[in-house]
């Protein structure tokens, strides 16, 4: 099944993440981005897009996060 060993480390990462965002999102955006990537490679383009933008968009928001830490008054 494509992307089961992903699937379920998506799944403990989102719980992780909820309890500690700050020690766990970028886990769980490079898991999200590793399922998206198996579930495209074996035709499930739809649930790999879905999975990838959801990676992205998590990738984003702890990027600005970075930014605004480094930021000068």
């Amino acid at each position: 099944m494509a992307g089961r060993g992903y699937g379920a480390r998506v799944d403990l990462y989102r719980q992780l993440a909820h309890q500690q965002p700050d020690a766990y999102r970028l886990d769980l955006a490079m898991y999200l981005d590793g399922l998206g990537i198996a579930l495209g490679l074996a035709g499930r383009r739809d649930e790999g897009l879905t999975a990838a933008r959801e990676a992205v968009a998590l990738s984003q928001q702890l990027a600005q996060h970075q930014a605004d830490l480094h930021r000068r008054p």
